[in-house]
């Protein structure tokens, strides 16, 4: 599909979680380098899927899990859905307009983060090699980005 007259392929791997109807799909772009967040989202929805909101340690896993299944080649940072545009240290999901520690009281910044150290970093990457854990970032970073549907059967 294209975005932005841009052509993205992606790759996906898809892991079901047993105990909840949730999928989580890693979408990495094999083309033209990556995307920021707002194409990240276009890419998701353009398959009926969301950016994925990670809110437990159980979701962590299974994105660490489908992470881990992608070629080794592309062990990069990841968007996640995590966002403070609307409101500075206020993270959202996009998804959901919900702060992130709701409703499990989950979080899994990197130590020292969110830091907005270059004073532009109101979106969230997770770090694959790093136990995906979570930095701010500018949202026009270029990085894969994982996708999430919800009450599928996978």
């Amino acid at each position: 599909f294209a975005i932005n007259g841009r052509s993205i392929r992606m790759t996906f791997s898809i892991v079901k979680m047993l105990f909840k109807e949730v999928c989580f799909l890693v979408a990495v772009v094999l083309s033209l380098g990556t995307c920021g967040t707002s194409e990240a989202w276009q890419a998701c929805e353009s398959y009926g899927l969301r950016l994925a909101s990670v809110t437990s340690p159980a979701d962590t896993n299974q994105i660490k899990v489908a992470l881990n299944n992608v070629n080794a080649q592309y062990k990069w940072t990841f968007w996640i859905a995590g966002t403070d545009l609307g409101k500075y240290r206020s993270f959202r999901w996009i998804t959901t307009n919900k702060e992130i520690w709701r409703p499990n009281l989950y979080l899994n910044w990197y130590p020292g983060e969110p830091n907005n150290a270059r004073g532009n970093e109101y979106c969230i990457e997770v770090y694959q090699e790093s136990a995906n854990r979570w930095n701010d970032v500018d949202c026009n970073k270029r990085h894969g980005f994982v996708c999430q549907v919800e009450n599928a059967s996978c």
